[in-house]
């Protein structure tokens, strides 16, 4: 059995421990010519401009971010690209955003940017991605944001810690914490733009070693090498 996180693979063999030792994972390709570092298209002197990436539902936990802002002392530009559903979940999730950004009288600095196509570029204007949700396995905003060279803020779960490194690439909060959330936006803010590309640019050498199309398709070439080995 073949697995794209890590985390899956462990709530699998939680649930299956007879499967000890035939469970494998794989982390799913990136094409790294598609997502590739772009000239940062930032202002200098703007505040931090951070992405958040996708559909506007209540599991992406969009709402601590919201609630960082209002916390941290350090001025933030958000970005929310991801479609937002014609259901009452997703509705209440952007009220809730609205009303918490209005009381704290930061609805300037959020923007709801819907559906978008052109990831690539969104993730050249953006200073980092961040990704408030912790119940998914390998979030593929997470994998193109590395591979576009961009530092990234997430919660710590699913598979996070493993792309993020220790504060190699970015650096991680407590799930549903938003003061947590906002020292690790302080934290990223303090190293200026410079500490940023140092970042960014291990984000790219990552990605491009463990999670391009060609290592994915290495290891799955491995895997099915160790299958026909066996007697």
């Amino acid at each position: 059995m073949t697995t794209n996180s890590f985390h899956q693979a462990e709530r699998v063999l939680h649930e299956f421990p007879w499967l000890a030792g035939r469970v494998s994972t794989i982390w799913n390709g990136i094409d790294t010519a598609q997502f590739k570092p772009l000239p940062r298209v930032t202002d200098p002197g703007a505040p931090l401009r951070l992405l958040g990436v996708g559909t506007v539902v209540p599991i992406k936990d969009i709402e601590t971010l919201a609630k960082a802002v209002a916390l941290g002392s350090v001025p933030v530009a958000i970005d929310w690209a991801g479609k937002q559903l014609d259901t009452d979940a997703s509705r209440g999730v952007v009220a809730r955003v609205d009303a918490s950004l209005a009381a704290s009288g930061r609805t300037e600095g959020w923007r709801w940017l819907g559906l978008q196509q052109d990831m690539a570029s969104l993730y050249a204007r953006c200073d980092a991605v961040v990704h408030p949700s912790a119940r998914e396995g390998l979030p593929n905003a997470l994998c193109e944001a590395l591979a576009c060279g961009r530092p990234v803020i997430a919660a710590r779960g699913a598979d996070h810690a493993r792309l993020t490194g220790e504060d190699e690439r970015g650096f991680l909060f407590e799930p549903g914490d938003a003061r947590s959330l906002a020292d690790a936006i302080a934290k990223l803010a303090a190293l200026g733009a410079e500490g940023r590309d140092r970042l960014g640019a291990n984000a790219r050498a990552f990605a491009e070693r463990m999670l391009s199309l060609d290592a994915s398709l290495a290891q799955y070439e491995s895997l099915l090498e160790r299958i026909a080995a066996k007697p």
